[in-house]
C-alpha cells in the first residue's frame, strides 16, 4: 500500500512534517518506490492502448483552406466509413445532425468535438481535422481550427 498524506496546497513546516514522519515509519522506502513506478509503468500503458486503439493516422484530416462546418464533417465520416469497412456516412452524419440541435459541437472559438446522438461504429473512434485557416461551423464559431469527432 502507498501511503498518502494530506497536506494543503501551501505547503508549510506543519506539512513538511507530517510528510517526515510518514517516511520514517516505511521500513522499506525501496519497495515504495518500485511499486510506484510498476503502477505509473501500469497505468501509462494502458494509456497508450486507449489511443492506439481510438486514434488512426487515417483519420487524421487537414484543410489548408477555409472550409464549412458540412465539409469538415462529411470528410470525418467519409475516413470513419473507409476505416470502418462499412457504409455508415449517411447514418453517422444523420447523427450528427441531430445532436448539433441539442447544442453546438464547439466548445471554445478554436476546438469542436462533434459526436452521435448514438453509436454507430463497432469501436471506439476519435477522427480529426487540423484547419489553419479556419473552419466556420456557425455565427458564434467562425473560425474553428480544431475538431475531434469522436464516434463512441
Amino acid at each position: 500500500m502507498i501511503p498518502v498524506v494530506h497536506v494543503s496546497v501551501f505547503l508549510g513546516q506543519n506539512d513538511i512534517r507530517k510528510i517526515n514522519e510518514e517516511l520514517s515509519r516505511i521500513q522499506d522506502l525501496g519497495k515504495v518506490r518500485q511499486k510506484l513506478i510498476l503502477e505509473t509503468n501500469k497505468t501509462k500503458k494502458e494509456s497508450l492502448s486507449l489511443i492506439q486503439k481510438c486514434f488512426h493516422e487515417s483519420l487524421f484530416v487537414k484543410f489548408d483552406k477555409k472550409v464549412e462546418k458540412n465539409e469538415v464533417l462529411h470528410a470525418l465520416a467519409d475516413q470513419i466509413s473507409i476505416y470502418e469497412n462499412t457504409n455508415i456516412k449517411k447514418e453517422l452524419l444523420e447523427q450528427l445532425e441531430s445532436r448539433e440541435k441539442y447544442g453546438s459541437g464547439a466548445f471554445s472559438e478554436d476546438f469542436a468535438v462533434p459526436h452521435p446522438l448514438q453509436a454507430v461504429t463497432d469501436k471506439a473512434l476519435v477522427a480529426i481535422v487540423v484547419a489553419p485557416e479556419g473552419i466556420y461551423w456557425d455565427e458564434d464559431h467562425p473560425n474553428i481550427r480544431l475538431v475531434l469527432l469522436s464516434s463512441p
